[in-house]
């Protein structure tokens, strides 16, 4: 089936809560007043470094910590190469005193990664999270409930990988879905299978499986993002076609689940079990299912019937068409940096996206682009409005990067 080929490049997933909360920046003490601030520091990190040299030798344990303290220095300087080598030089003389899998590690590890997303350098940012996933399993063991979130972080780092690169990035959507998997399993052996826990697991396995079925329109293509070892490609296309197949699924069932756990809830509002309904019925028209989904708003519908105040919450949820997918952490808005342009357009009862209009009469460069926004839209899904618990036509705008 075709996808919409423009939402997911919406600025979107990488807004996901944490995606890019790991940097070297974090690691880092507050900016230099001078230059010569800069180099006194250094220079007194030079000397400690050299007189631990004399005293304990060049894998002195006491070397590691200020070899880290004069990669924070080098990288607040702007120096990336030079705080990457000591970053290095400190993770080594780590792992010599205190093992190949010590948590002392760690900070090391992620001001490398800063540098390599700084770098745009996604491989090595891959290669340097699973080296942090291997030593947390060393240290808790694979079901360690320590590790839950080191794997939220490094499931959302394959989903900003694929986002970046999605023609090449297939084995970070498998290994998204592993990691997602996993942690679902985690949580819910050692709290039980009504956990709220799970709830933000089974919304990033959703996500995780709209991209899954995209994979069905490049079966064929060589490149494959993460290797999968020596694996030929027909292996790989048959892995993609198996994943695609059961995405919509999969969805499905992430959002059955969701329902269940919600409704066992007291806590949960007439609204917040509405909502999942309609996100349901968003998730079967995205694989343009219409019917079901048609039958799902309804029901979302139904349910707010029983709130005082049921004409503000349908309002909330039906009074306006709504781009999807629309997962949580989501959006469709441009940064205020981003060249965009509005969009005005009739969404269908069907949720279909029509006469469309673009609104910038005046721009210099109002047809820049153009032509292919308008088909990417074309292939663009709502949730329709609803007046009186029936679909109906309305128009919206949208405002999307160039």
């Amino acid at each position: 089936m075709q996808f919409p080929t423009f939402v997911f490049v919406l600025s979107a997933v990488l807004a996901l809560s944490g995606l890019e909360s790991v940097s070297a920046d974090e690691l880092l003490p507050a900016a230099m007043d001078s230059p010569g601030e800069h180099e006194l520091l250094v220079t007194n990190y030079q000397a400690i470094i050299e007189k631990l040299e004399v005293e304990q030798g060049a894998y002195g344990s006491g070397l590691s910590e200020p070899l880290l303290d004069m990669g924070k220095a080098y990288y607040q300087a702007g120096l990336r190469l030079e705080a990457l080598q000591l970053f290095k030089r400190s993770m080594h003389i780590s792992r010599v005193n205190a093992g190949l899998y010590s948590l002392a590690q760690e900070p090391m590890l992620r001001g490398i990664i800063g540098i390599y997303k700084d770098q745009s350098n996604w491989a090595d940012v891959t290669a340097a999270y699973d080296r942090i996933y291997a030593i947390y399993t060393n240290t808790y063991g694979g079901n360690g409930l320590e590790i839950l979130p080191v794997l939220k972080e490094i499931r959302e780092w394959h989903i900003t990988a694929y986002l970046r690169q999605p023609e090449d990035g297939f084995g970070h959507l498998f290994r998204a879905d592993t990691i997602a998997r996993s942690s679902i399993d985690l949580v819910s052996r050692n709290f039980g299978d009504n956990d709220m826990r799970l709830v933000a697991l089974l919304e990033s396995l959703i996500i995780t499986q709209f991209y899954l079925a995209q994979q069905k329109d490049d079966i064929g293509n060589p490149r494959s993002g993460v290797s999968f070892g020596h694996s030929p490609n027909t292996e790989i296309n048959s892995r993609k076609k198996l994943l695609a197949d059961r995405a919509f699924s999969n969805g499905k069932n992430a959002y059955r689940k969701i329902m269940q756990i919600m409704e066992a809830d007291p806590s949960m509002t007439i609204l917040d079990n509405a909502e999942v309904y309609a996100e349901l019925g968003d998730w079967h028209a995205l694989f343009d299912k219409r019917g079901a989904a048609k039958t799902l708003y309804k029901e979302a519908l139904a349910i707010l019937e029983n709130d005082p105040d049921a004409n503000t919450l349908k309002e909330t949820l039906f009074g306006t068409p709504k781009l999807l997918p629309a997962f949580s952490g989501m959006s469709t808005a441009s940064s205020e940096d981003d060249p965009s342009v509005k969009v005005r357009l009739r969404v269908t009862k069907m949720g279909f996206p029509r006469d469309i209009e673009f609104m910038e009469e005046n721009s210099e460069n109002k047809n820049y682009g153009m032509p292919s926004i308008r088909r990417s839209i074309r292939s663009f899904r709502f949730r329709p409005r609803f007046i009186d618990g029936e679909a109906v036509s309305a128009e919206t705008t949208l405002t999307i990067k160039r």
